[in-house]
């Protein structure tokens, strides 16, 4: 792998390789995975409105106890809002870095940035899933306790969407949606 004398000439031939089709992939993927993942607790909180306390508990201490709450009508504002932009953020300051990976003309690596988009939506939506399930059924935030079953919601999600984003990635590239074209011909024998 060769090096480079500096970072312009990195960002240089970066810029030069991607494709607008790789633009319109990681576009996709930010702006499909965003979707999904702000969807989730908005769907949950409404669906389980008469099973769920206002306020909700939205952060418990190290021992399981609740140490903040909020409404649910701020929870339906918040939650989405706080999932768009952390992933955005995420995807604008990670986004770049996954490109410089790669070494080949798929920039950036295929399925790697599908797979981080989906995988830290994913991680986000385990943990909405979590909140709302240590709020079902109970008369006040107060009395919510949480226990692993919110980290296990959060590694399952991070890792399902880490698959279904990198899965997702590499049928897109397979495609030629992300601008690498067909698959490489052999040259004619001579």
């Amino acid at each position: 792998m060769r090096g480079f004398d500096d970072t312009r000439e990195l960002e240089e031939r970066i810029r030069a390789q991607r494709t607008p089709g790789q633009w319109k992939a990681l576009w996709v993927s930010f702006v499909g995975f965003t979707i999904v993942s702000a969807s989730v607790p908005v769907v949950l909180i409404l669906a389980l409105r008469d099973r769920l306390p206002d306020p909700m508990a939205t952060r418990v201490g190290s021992g399981g106890d609740p140490s903040s709450s909020m409404s649910v009508t701020a929870n339906l504002i918040g939650l989405p809002l706080i999932t768009v932009l952390t992933l955005g953020m995420l995807t604008a300051i990670f986004s770049p870095r996954l490109a410089r990976l790669s070494t080949s003309k798929s920039v950036p690596p295929v399925g790697l940035v599908g797979a981080f988009n989906a995988g830290t939506g994913g991680l986000l939506t385990g943990a909405w899933c979590g909140i709302v399930h240590t709020n079902l059924d109970v008369a006040g935030w107060t009395e919510t306790q949480a226990g692993a079953e919110i980290w296990v919601y959060m590694v399952t999600g991070a890792l399902l969407g880490g698959l279904l984003g990198w899965c997702g990635d590499r049928a897109l590239s397979v495609r030629g949606v992300r601008g690498r074209g067909g698959p490489d011909q052999r040259p004619a024998p001579q």
